[in-house]
């Protein structure tokens, strides 16, 4: 890091503020019969002047170029035109029309309109022109898109973009142009050619995702293998045994077309919206995705694959796959699930993709829905809100790394959030009509499924009541069971007092981890989950379980895991010799699998090792002299801390070992002992510091100084310290609010001896760094990486080599990265490992002599160790003996 030059830190500024334009109060009302109406009296918004440095630092949505002409074809809803007014402009809907409502304008608002070149004075004049193009005209009718209130939606946005980093699009910017069928390419592209208007299109055609593979269904299992262990299925069974693994108290929302649902195997809605197709077909394909997840357990019929959850129906006859996402995200909560049945054509402002059709000709070249933006925008608000969206790759056998589709299925680009889904035959080899691609993350069966539902033909029963269909297929019948098991997994993690999974690190632990697709890979679509490798594991994920090491003594080096059978771990090396274990240190299963560790050394001849256990006590175990590994032994009462929390160890005073973790009200509290003596506390430390879970970080700022820091609820980079024994001082944030992950990881490192460094991924993906020289005043922040490399929420790990100070993180794609520092140099970066190991997983160092380092990783090898005698040039990864 370059010298320190100036001494304020950046939580001392209040954020970077635009002064609103002298403009008078304006609001414009368009309506079908006449001009538009000029109200200079309207009331003032009451919002704040000032943008905070936070909002401005969040990753800007992906806005694509308009068509030069729009192009109708039968892939289109020629009678619907979506439009999207640009970001910041803030059209409302008011009493049947639009209305340009500039002082309901945000500064914030103001920002991002002038990212679109506008600006209040301008909008005026847009806004006439584009009322210009509808005024008078009986026969176009105009809509909300978004059926949930304005006040709803304006309500949540901020919210949801401090919590996922990110711009979300303002959901009352889309409008539904009801239009004769004459008129409407004419519209369309006069729409599109004002500077207001973000994108107009012709409406989507939605198409149910069902596919008819040979062979017939006479040669097709009547057993529903997918509930199987693995590689046959994804082991819901086994889930099944599991406390809550059945999906209990899991929400899943499917939307599609139409259901049946009085089927005798089904048990009613928990919510119901929207209103259903007629079609015959639509009815049973939708009747047959319940079928596979929710079908009641019973002495008849099938048993869907998380038969505890509950679930609900959003039909989308009439309406969007936009609007009904949106419509269901207030429904469910953390964890819970939206599936979307649907998929959609690229349709005429797109060119073929030159490809030739084999299979499943009637639907070649769809893709997901989230193609189109106004369904990208709704998963997006969904998955900013911690639901998980499970997403069809579609039937059009379309490789979505294709350059026709404008990137839009990169995640470089945009990302949904949605876990995306492809199609197997039984050997795991992609369907040939599979959507494929670096975005598809995990894959499901595509055919020869058995559930409920089906055709009269295909079924002895005059009653569709008593159908059951025996060869579903499609990216309709791989959904519905990744739909199953997140469902499942999170049942059993509620049962356990643990939060769902949701977002990035579920995604890729489901697309990396299981039943891999077959090779050669030619067709990428991720793996096929193991549900019982997933809930035996680890508390995570198994590639996100913690990983610590430590200098047990002058000739011992030990690395510490929690093991998936709750039992702590401990591999150790002599010297430089070979790493040997593992060995067991305790013998109940009071250790979460997967738990974070802590190790800190009471004196120069004791190491601890510490955690919280199942009984959300702080504890540890311990040994002296390099002897026998002691009993576990408890530092708090029980329902402390959350099971497995991560926990940070400092030395108080040069003295004194203080342990701390977040309390499960949100206070940071601390047990210390001075030498061999008796642990005190614990002791609060400071209030609402942090939210229970979230990741804590220590360092000594100069001799005498003790710092801990920690990623509050709003993201904001936090610190806390003590002078010698004194009293611990209030809590200030180093950072403006949403910088970072709420409660997310975060190191420390001392850079040329004297300097203290605090590393956290910001929300634009870049490595960021703050620093002080001594008990100086805190600078920053500095993006160490050159691009937004870095995986939002991932683990770091520091480690000084001499007077070099490394910093380990991992990106996007599963590649380990090194940012490293000589002294007060400039920092550099590299890539150490490539693909080898989730976004979001753990790494620890260790010195094992004082020229050879080790790095330990949990890795697509399993627990892995690399050495380097410099701390530059770093060994390809070797795996340590499994436990």
């Amino acid at each position: 890091m370059k010298k320190l030059k100036s001494k304020r830190p950046e939580g001392s500024s209040r954020g970077v503020t635009h002064r609103l334009l002298p403009l008078a109060a304006l609001a414009l009302s368009v309506t079908h019969c006449g001009g538009p109406d000029i109200d200079l009296d309207a009331p003032q918004s009451g919002h704040t002047l000032g943008v905070t440095s936070a909002a401005l630092s969040r990753r800007q949505r992906a806005v694509f170029p308009k068509p030069a002409h729009a192009r109708a074809d039968g892939t289109r809803d020629q009678q619907e035109i979506i439009v999207k007014f640009v970001e910041g402009s803030h059209v409302r809907f008011r009493a049947g029309s639009w209305a340009l409502d500039l002082p309901g304008m945000s500064a914030l608002e103001e920002h991002r309109l002038g990212r679109a070149k506008l600006d209040k004075q301008s909008l005026p004049g847009h806004f006439t022109k584009v009322h210009g193009l509808i005024a008078g005209d009986a026969s176009i009718r105009v809509q909300r898109m978004f059926s949930r209130s304005e006040a709803e939606l304006d309500a949540e946005q901020e919210p949801l973009e401090a919590a996922s980093g990110e711009e979300l699009a303002d959901l009352n910017l889309y409008y539904t142009l009801h239009v004769p069928t004459a008129k409407s390419e004419a519209l369309v592209d006069a729409l599109n050619a004002s500077e207001l208007v973000e994108n107009a299109h012709f409406a989507p055609k939605y198409v149910s995702l069902a596919v008819d593979i040979p062979p017939t269904t006479s040669d097709f299992s009547p057993y529903q293998f997918y509930l199987k262990a693995a590689p046959t299925g994804f082991d819901a069974r086994y889930a099944w045994t599991q406390p809550g693994g059945t999906g209990t108290g899991v929400k899943i929302i499917d939307v599609e077309l139409a259901w049946n649902l009085s089927h005798e195997d089904l048990d009613p809605p928990f919510w119901q919206w929207g209103t259903m197709s007629t079609k015959a077909d639509v009815i049973q394909h939708g009747t047959s995705v319940l079928g596979e997840m929710v079908a009641a357990k019973n002495s008849y019929g099938v048993t869907g694959a998380s038969y505890g959850a509950t679930y609900g129906v959003a039909a989308i006859s009439g309406s969007s796959v936009a609007n009904a996402i949106n419509a269901a995200t207030p429904q469910l909560r953390t964890g819970d699930v939206i599936l979307i049945e649907v998929g959609v054509p690229v349709g005429g402002d797109v060119p073929a993709s030159g490809t030739t059709c084999v299979c499943n000709c009637g639907q070649f070249d769809m893709v997901p829905v989230e193609w189109e933006q106004a369904e990208f925008d709704a998963i997006k608000r969904a998955t900013s809100g911690a639901i998980n969206v499970v997403e069809p790759a579609g039937n059009g056998a379309a490789n979505l790394d294709a350059a026709i589709y404008q990137n839009r299925f990169k995640y470089q680009t945009r990302d949904s959030g949605a876990i995306m889904v492809g199609a197997a035959d039984r050997n795991h080899q992609p369907e040939c009509y599979t959507g494929y691609g670096s975005r598809v993350d995990v894959h499901g069966f595509g055919d020869s499924v058995q559930t409920f539902g089906g055709t009269a033909s295909g079924n002895s029963s005059p009653d569709q009541n008593q159908w059951y269909d025996p060869s579903f297929a499609g990216t309709s019948s791989a959904s519905p069971m990744i739909a199953a098991a997140i469902a499942d997994l999170n049942g059993n993690r509620r049962a356990r007092s643990l939060i769902p999974d949701f977002g990035t690190a579920l995604r890729f632990w489901l697309g990396s981890s299981g039943t891999p697709q077959a090779t050669p890979v030619t067709k990428h679509i991720g793996a096929m989950p193991d549900l019982r490798a997933y809930i035996t594991n680890a508390a995570e994920p198994p590639a996100l379980g913690n990983v610590v090491a430590a200098k047990q003594s002058s000739t011992i080096t030990s690395v510490f895991v929690a093991g998936a059978d709750t039992q702590l771990k401990r591999w150790s090396a002599s010297g430089t010799g070979a790493f040997q274990g593992p060995y067991a240190l305790t013998t109940t299963t009071l250790v979460p699998a997967g738990a974070n560790l802590a190790t800190g050394k009471p004196t120069s001849t004791e190491l601890d090792v510490f955690f919280v256990g199942v009984d959300g006590k702080l504890s540890r175990v311990y040994e002296q002299n390099d002897g026998t590994w002691q009993a576990i032994s408890s530092l708090t009462a029980a329902n402390f801390a959350p099971p497995g929390a991560p926990i940070a160890t400092g030395v108080q005073n040069g003295t004194t070992l203080d342990v701390f973790v977040i309390d499960n009200s949100g206070n940071l509290q601390m047990v210390s002992t001075t030498g061999n003596g008796t642990w005190t506390g614990p002791t609060l430390v400071a209030s609402n510091f942090a939210a229970a879970g979230a990741y804590l970080a220590t360092g000594n700022q100069g001799t005498g100084q003790l710092d801990v820091f920690a990623a509050n609820q709003q993201g904001t980079v936090r610190v806390t310290w003590v002078v010698g024994n004194g009293v611990w001082n209030a809590a200030v944030s180093l950072s403006a609010t949403s910088v970072t992950k709420a409660g997310g990881p975060i190191a420390t490192g001392i850079q040329n001896g004297n300097q203290l460094d605090v590393f956290y991924v910001g929300n634009d993906s870049y490595l960021k760094a703050y620093g002080v020289v001594g008990t100086g005043l805190w600078l920053g922040p500095w993006n160490l990486t050159s691009s937004p490399v870095a995986t939002y929420g991932a683990r770091l790990s520091t480690l000084v080599a001499g007077n070099q100070l490394d910093v380990f993180y991992t990106t996007g794609t599963g590649d380990l990265g090194m940012a490293s520092v000589v002294g007060n140099g400039a920092w550099t970066t590299q890539t150490l490992f490539t693909d080898a190991l989730l976004p979001t997983a753990a790494t620890a160092t260790a010195a094992q002599s004082s020229s050879l380092y080790d790095l330990f990783l949990i890795g697509n090898i399993g627990l892995a160790r690399s050495t380097s005698t410099a701390g530059t040039s770093w060994a390809t990864p070797t795996k340590l003996p499994p436990p």
